[in-house]
């Protein structure tokens, strides 16, 4: 999950460099994201 959340940070960044009106709070998705990959981690 380390490396899916680096990734994750730098899209995030480029995303806001190019559109500065978008709102993402990085941490809370990141914790929605980890939630996800171990609801799912059984059926992978």
């Amino acid at each position: 999950f380390t490396l899916f959340s680096e990734k994750f940070k730098s899209i995030v960044n480029t995303h806001l460099r190019l559109f500065p009106s978008i709102k993402v709070d990085v941490e809370a998705e990141l914790a929605r994201y980890k939630d996800y990959a171990e609801k799912v981690r059984p059926y992978v």
